[in-house]
Parts: structure tokens; C-alpha cells; sequence
């Protein structure tokens, strides 16, 4: 029976490549190459199949591999679920038999998601194996006619297991504007979907997450709570793993279960057959007897209804048939995803697919080692990649190193000591390794020694948990009965020569980074080694203990530390002359900064965020020229800080972005060097509540395209916030503009009216009663927004409104006169009447119907 079971199961793979390629389906975009690819292994397969029927399984571990073939078909999650999710709903009676499966969770889930909350934002968990059906109840969820009425958006974004905050935040963007977003910056980002988000309720669908570090997940919430702190917005998170729901959410969150037989015969006859009746009783008990064998799953019962679809009752017979293969017929029938090939045929590129390493899992350490890899001789990239939750031993890993021709090797989630071949690749040949990336190797209590690779190029080391010192073997082996082919001795060569990008993150008990020429194995010899020749970037984040790291990197280029201990941030003696990028973020005991961080004169973007206790950035010699390259300056939620010291500007010619913002103790900054910066394009200088000398000179900005200004100390007069706009009338660049002011100011600037061809206004805090007739001028206004204007009660005249033609969005918030007026349509004093004509109304987060 068993083997029964698994000839039904790669009959399943077979026929659902050929009927889904057969299908006249719209595809989603980039899944014709995945299908492509996929239906090209239809032949292989089928002529493999033909052979193995001759012969029975002849080991327990071949069982093992055809049993993880089943789970093949529900891994098409990640590239067929939603083709098959839009494929049911194309016919009403196969929807009904899959929806009314789960009709009842989802109404329990809605429910939950649409009650009052005090949470910022509420997050649901939806949990369960692979194919049980977790994406098409999140569909479910999202199109229900109660959840598109009670969110102002809806936003669903694919995470896989990449999560990265970024590129979540430009997905989120692109599904929110409809439009390829091109921006990279994460600060930008934000600002962006702050400015589709920030008063909307919304319900954000994360599907298919994988990620379990804490800090990253934070790190995506306070983003979120940063974009909109309102309470109402929900997240819902499908995942495999019950540890992600966890994490995710205090909610209980909800494990789907299995399906009945019922339910699985039901969802499979109306796939197979036309209008759900079947031709023969015949027919009936066989569809039966295989709808039992879907084991409750959904996805597999749809699958096999389309197989069987148009077919004889013969037919209907034949997925019971059994057959056997073997691991090296198997590499030739794509189960290693994503091959590439060169112009001459030669594959380039191979990932080994997430369930086939999940088989070897199963197959014992010696019938690892006797699998026959010759075939893989010229694959020369290997991504080993488990389950979290697998406890996979070294003696599996160790049976499947790769040929020496191996250019990029990912080794991800694995949950032991690594063998030999990793842990001393530099002394076996591998001499054309370009990338290695080691991730969630939580175990390991050793990184590899990798510093005598020749062309190593990029290096990532994530989340090495038991790793608390990075030290000789990180650099070489002096093991000379492992030495190189050449038997070459190691001391005198230069170590890491090639790299260009390395990254340190997610190591909580990381101690020390150890210099290479300070170590006691070192002979004075080798003091002369030259170490990372060639590296441009580094990261090292979310390290907290760290307290000592190399100092010397002389081509370093960029430079990225977050959360990391102040003696590491405040020792910038490892930078060249040549950085251009520096990044330090979220360091708490950061209190100062070295004056050597001056001398960077080839420095283009400097960013300085989260560090509470930074009091002042250091002096400034009169003699010194300081941030002469500098092109983007953000000093960011720094409440230490009280003083941005006036020659900080004098030299930042090319200085086109600049962001001093949430810093709550800033009372000082340059005042005359302002005007100077000829090639600003943004500007943003907000929320500093204990500001009180106002910059000058705004309309010598000529290139300035958004300025974020205000709310400063509330000493500040009106009149000072006034004169500190002198020439902004002048900029006809200025397409965005953000004012935050106090309540006791009852005027808006006046510099406002002349800026014509701005796009995007936003009003914050004013105490201003009636919006002024001049506002008839902002004919390419399209977005406009009042924000916590507690006396704002009317809008301007209905004709001046009916100017302002292109107006297609209009946003009230706290403002209670105002929002009251807007809401009523009968009463005398109703200012609905004045903006019936504008596309999308939101006024206290919700949307207001025409």
C-alpha cells in the first residue's frame, strides 16, 4: 500500500505540470518562467517512471525519497497555490466545494480582525502544514465584502523566506500605488507609505513567512507604528511554522486542520468532473478510495481532480499504480530547482529544492555518503537549506560535499557542528568559491576558516547563536596534513584577498572579533599579512555584547553598525580614507563620536539613528574641511542630542539630502549655513520640540523638491516660524510640503499661496479656524491633508475648492470641528457640499462614501 501511495504521488507532479501548462489560466506575473521550467522535467520524468516500474524499492531509503515526492506537489505553494487559487474561482461549483471547506474559519477570523482593539498594529496567525490550504483561506479573508468595508486598504504582499524590512516596505508600496517602485533608501520608503498609510485603517497580509529572529520582526513593527500609530490596522501572517505564529503574535492564533474525506472527495469530484457528477459508480468508489489518500489536504485533492479531469476509468485506475527511482535519476529530473545553463549547455547555476535535502534528512549518514554526485561535478552552486526544525546531523552534511568547481555555497538553518569539508574548505581545493553565505546556523560554535580562499568575494554570517569569538580560524589553518593541493605553507599570503562585501549579523553572544596579526598562533612572520585588501562594504548588526573588532580595512567603502556596544561605534579608526557610506543605528550607550570622523573626506552619506544617549557630535577645528563629498545627512531619533554645531554645514557643497528629525532635546542648530547648500532637494527638519533658533535662508534652495518643517519649541512665535519661510514663494521646485505648527498659531504661512505647482500639503497642529481663499492657486495640488487642527472648522468657499481640479485626495484627522462638518450633509453649517467632488475622502481614518 505504501508504495501504492507514492506512485499516486509523483503522478500527481507529472500530470499537474502537463494539465496546468495545458490550461488556458492568466498567469500571474513571473510564473510562466517557473511553469516553463517546471514542464520542461515532464518528459524525464515520465520516461524515469517507465523504467523504475520494472523494479521494487530496493531500500528503506529510497522509500523515503519517493514518500517526500507527495510533498513535492504541496511545495508548489510557492509557485502554483495562487495559479491554482485563481484557477477555482474561475468555476463557481469547484470554489463552493473548496471555500465551503473553510467558510466557517474564515468568518471566525473576520470577526476577530473587525472587533475594537487597542493594539498598534493587531496581528493573526494562521498556521499549518504545506497544501492544507493556509493562502486560499487568507484569500478567503481578504475579498470578504466585510473586511473590503471596514479596512480603508488592503494589502497583501508574498514574503517567502527573504525578510528583509526594505523590500517588504516596497512591497507594500508597489501594491498600494500600483506602480514599480524604484527607491531603495528605507528611510524614503517609509515616507512614502506614511504618505498612503498614515490615516487609513489598513489589513496587511504577509503570506508564507518563515523568518524566526525577533529583532527583525521588531524591527518591521516599530517601521509600521512609525507610518501609522493608530490602533485598528491588522496584520494576518500564514506560515509552516508554529514558531513564527508565536513570535508574530500573543493572539491564539489558528491552526488549520485537516480536511474530512468528505470534504476532499467533494473538492476532487468537482475538479474531475463536469457540474460534480461522476460517470459511473464505478468511477465513484475509486475517486473515493484516492480522496482518502489526499490525507485531509486541500491542495492535493484539487490536484488530483485535475488530473483525472477528461479521463477513462482505466485512467482512474492507473494512479494507484506503483513504480521506484533513484537519487541519481532524480537530479536529472529538475528536483534541483532552478537550473541555469551557459551559451555552451553547461549548467551554471542549481538550488537544491527545499523537500529533496528534507529527504536526506531521513536517509542514514552511509547511504548519504554511497549517493552517486557525478552528475554534479560542474554545478558550481549549492544552496543546503533545512527546516528550522530539523536536528540534522554533521555526518549528512558531510556526505554531500560538493565538486571543487563550487563558485557559491549557502548552508542555511543547520542545527549541528559543521564536518570537515566546511569547516576547512579553504585547504581543499575550492579555490573558485566567489560567495558563501552561512544563515540560522544556530549551533555552530565555530565559524569556518575562509581567510585563504583566493576569489572569495562576498561573506554573510547570520544568526551563528553559540558563537561567542571570531578568532585564528577565521583567518587560516596552520593544519598542514590539511594544507592546500599545492602543499603550499600559508604564512606570508594574504588573507581574504579577494573579499568585497561581508556581514556580521544576528550573533547575541558574539564577544570578540579578533585581529588577525594579534593572535598568540601567529609567528612574527606573519605580522606583515595583509588583511581584507579588498573589502567595501561591511555590516555587523544586532551583535550586542560585541566589544572589540579588526581595525584595519583599507579600501573600505561603506560601513553599516547596528546594535552594537559603543566601543565598536565609537572606534572609527578601521575606516579608510576612501568610505563613502556610514551607518550607525540603534546603539544605546553611544555617547560620542570621534573627531576622526572628519578626516572621512571621500564620505557621501552618513546616518546617525536610535542612539539616545549621543549628547553632541564632536568639535570642529577651524582649520578642518569637514564633509566636502557629503551628499545625504540623517540624524535621526537622537534625544541625547542638543547641539548641531554650526561648522558641521560649512563645507557640504554636494549635500542634497539632509534630515535632522525626533530628536526631543535639540535646541541648537546651524542657523547661516543653511542657504549655502546650492543642491538640497530634501530637507527635513521636524519634530524637535525643544528647537528654538530656526534656520534662514530657504529660498537660496533652488534645487528643493520636499521639505518636512516643524513642530519646534512652543516658545517659538508665529512670526519667528514665519520669517524662517523667507523665500520659499521663490521655489517652484517644491512639490511636497509638510507645516507642523502649534494650536495658538491662528495663521497659516503666507509663502504657502505662491507655491503652485505643489503637489502634495499637509497641515499639522495649527490653530487656524478657516482655510484662506488663496488655497484657489494650488491647481496641481493632488494630495492634501489636515492633521490635529483643533480649531479648523471650514474649508474655503465651495468655487475655491472646485479650483483645485487636480484634488484627488483629501485627509481630516483630529480635527473635530472640521471632521463633524464634513461627516453631516443636511445641517446649514455642512462643509460636505464643498468636497463632494473629490475622489477619496478620509476623515478620522476611515473613508468617507459618497
Amino acid at each position: 500500500m505504501a508504495e501504492v501511495l507514492l506512485s499516486a504521488s509523483v503522478d500527481f507532479i507529472i500530470h499537474k505540470l502537463a494539465s496546468v501548462a495545458n490550461e488556458n489560466i492568466s498567469l500571474l506575473s513571473g510564473f510562466n518562467d517557473d511553469l516553463q521550467r517546471l514542464g520542461r522535467s515532464i518528459p524525464i520524468i515520465q520516461s524515469l517512471l517507465l523504467d523504475s516500474e520494472r523494479q521494487p524499492p530496493e531500500k528503506e531509503a529510497t522509500k523515503h525519497w519517493l514518500k517526500k515526492l507527495e510533498e513535492i506537489a504541496y511545495d508548489a505553494d510557492t509557485v502554483l497555490d495562487e495559479l491554482n487559487y485563481e484557477n477555482l474561482r474561475q468555476t463557481d461549483s469547484i470554489s463552493d466545494a473548496n471555500v465551503r471547506a473553510r467558510q466557517n474559519e474564515a468568518l471566525e477570523v473576520v470577526r476577530v480582525v473587525t472587533r475594537p482593539t487597542n493594539e498598534v498594529p493587531s496581528t493573526y496567525a494562521i498556521v499549518g502544514m504545506a497544501g492544507i490550504g493556509k493562502t486560499t483561506l487568507a484569500r478567503l479573508i481578504y475579498n470578504d465584502s466585510i473586511i473590503e468595508s471596514h479596512f480603508d486598504c488592503r494589502i497583501w504582499v508574498f514574503v517567502g523566506e527573504n525578510f528583509d524590512v526594505s523590500r517588504i516596505l516596497c512591497l507594500i508600496l508597489e501594491s498600494l500605488t500600483e506602480k514599480k517602485n524604484e527607491v531603495q533608501s528605507r528611510d524614503a520608503l517609509i515616507k512614502m507609505v506614511k504618505r498612503e498609510l498614515q490615516v487609513k485603517r489598513y489589513l496587511l497580509v504577509l503570506d508564507d513567512v518563515w523568518n524566526e529572529s525577533p529583532s527583525l520582526w521588531d524591527d518591521f513593527i516599530a517601521s509600521l507604528i512609525g507610518i501609522n500609530p493608530m490602533s485598528g490596522n491588522w496584520i494576518i501572517v500564514t506560515t509552516r511554522s508554529q514558531q513564527v505564529a508565536s513570535l508574530v503574535t500573543s493572539h491564539p492564533c489558528l491552526a488549520l486542520e485537516k480536511l474530512s474525506d468528505d470534504d476532499c472527495w467533494s473538492i476532487l469530484r468537482y475538479k474531475a468532473c463536469a457540474n460534480g457528477v461522476v460517470p459511473s459508480k464505478e468511477m465513484e468508489t475509486i475517486g473515493k478510495k484516492v480522496a482518502q489518500k489526499c490525507q485531509g489536504l486541500p491542495f492535493a485533492a484539487s490536484l488530483v481532480g485535475g488530473i483525472l479531469r477528461g479521463k477513462g476509468v482505466e485512467e482512474w485506475h492507473s494512479i494507484q499504480e506503483s513504480f521506484s527511482t533513484f537519487f541519481n535519476l532524480l537530479l536529472k529530473s529538475s528536483l534541483f530547482q532552478d537550473v541555469k545553463k551557459d551559451v555552451y549547455d553547461n549548467v551554471t547555476c542549481c538550488k537544491m529544492h527545499d523537500l529533496v535535502h528534507e529527504v536526506l534528512c531521513k536517509v542514514s549518514s552511509s547511504e548519504t555518503k554511497r549517493m552517486d554526485k557525478t552528475a554534479l561535478d560542474d554545478i558550481p552552486q549549492w544552496n543546503y537549506d533545512w527546516d528550522f526544525d530539523n536536528n540534522i546531523g554533521g555526518d549528512v552534511l558531510e556526505g554531500l560535499q560538493p565538486h571543487p568547481n563550487l563558485k557559491i555555497l549557502t548552508v542555511k538553518n543547520f542545527m549541528d557542528e559543521f564536518p570537515p569539508w566546511v569547516r576547512r574548505i579553504a585547504s581543499l581545493g575550492f579555490d573558485n568559491v566567489v560567495q558563501i553565505k552561512f544563515l540560522g546556523c544556530k549551533r555552530c560554535r565555530e565559524i569556518p576558516s575562509l581567510g585563504q580562499l583566493p576569489n572569495l568575494q562576498y561573506l554573510e554570517l547570520n544568526g551563528f547563536d553559540s558563537v561567542t569569538h571570531i578568532g585564528p580560524s577565521f583567518y587560516f589553518t596552520n593544519n598542514h596534513s590539511e594544507s592546500n593541493s599545492s602543499g603550499n605553507d600559508y604564512h606570508g599570503r594574504t588573507l581574504y584577498p579577494a573579499l568585497k562585501s561581508l556581514t556580521i549579523e544576528d550573533m547575541p553572544n558574539l564577544l570578540e572579533w579578533m585581529e588577525a596579526r594579534v593572535m598568540s598562533t601567529v609567528t612574527a612572520a606573519d605580522f606583515q599579512v595583509a588583511v581584507f585588501p579588498n573589502l567595501k562594504e561591511l555590516t555587523i548588526n544586532r551583535c550586542p555584547q560585541l566589544n572589540s573588532a579588526p581595525s584595519h580595512f583599507p579600501r573600505l567603502k561603506q560601513l553599516s553598525m547596528s546594535n552594537i556596544e559603543k566601543h565598536i561605534a565609537e572606534n572609527l579608526s578601521c575606516c579608510s580614507p576612501c568610505l563613502r557610506k556610514l551607518e550607525i543605528i540603534n546603539c544605546e550607550k553611544l555617547t560620542m563620536l570621534p573627531e576622526s570622523l572628519y578626516s572621512l573626506q571621500s564620505l557621501e552619506n552618513l546616518m546617525i539613528s536610535q542612539c539616545p544617549n549621543l549628547t553632541s557630535l564632536p568639535s570642529i577645528h577651524e582649520e578642518v574641511e569637514a564633509f566636502t563629498s557629503l551628499r545625504s545627512l540623517n540624524i535621526l531619533h537622537c534625544d541625547g542630542l542638543t547641539v548641531v554645531q554650526s561648522k558641521i554645514l560649512c563645507h557640504c557643497k554636494n549635500l542634497e539630502y539632509l534630515e535632522v528629525s525626533q530628536c526631543a532635546n535639540l535646541i541648537s542648530f546651524p542657523v547661516e549655513e543653511l542657504q549655502q547648500l546650492g543642491c538640497l532637494t530634501i530637507l527635513g527638519i521636524y519634530r524637535c520640540p525643544r528647537l528654538t533658533s530656526l534656520p534662514k535662508g530657504l529660498g537660496c534652495l533652488t534645487k528643493l523638491r520636499e521639505l518636512w518643517y516643524g513642530p519646534f519649541s512652543d516658545g517659538v512665535e508665529f512670526d519667528a516660524f514665519q520669517a524662517s519661510l523667507h523665500g520659499l514663494e521663490q521655489l517652484q521646485s517644491l512639490y511636497y510640503v509638510e507645516l507642523c505648527g502649534w494650536l495658538h498659531w491662528n495663521s497659516l504661512p503666507y509663502q504657502l499661496q505662491h507655491l503652485t505647482a505643489m503637489k502634495e500639503l499637509y497641515i499639522l497642529g495649527f490653530g487656524v479656524e478657516a482655510l484662506p481663499d488663496w488655497f484657489r492657486y494650488f491647481r496641481s495640488l493632488v494630495y492634501i491633508g489636515f492633521f490635529n487642527c483643533q480649531k479648523l472648522q471650514q474649508l474655503p468657499p465651495k468655487e475655491v475648492m472646485q479650483c483645485l481640479t487636480h484634488l484627488v485626495d483629501l485627509t481630516i484627522d483630529d480635527c473635530p470641528l472640521l471632521g463633524e462638518r464634513c461627516t453631516r450633509r443636511s445641517t446649514t453649517d455642512s462643509e460636505f457640499y464643498k468636497i463632494s467632488n473629490i475622489e477619496r475622502i478620509y476623515i478620522n481614518q476611515k473613508k468617507l462614501e459618497h
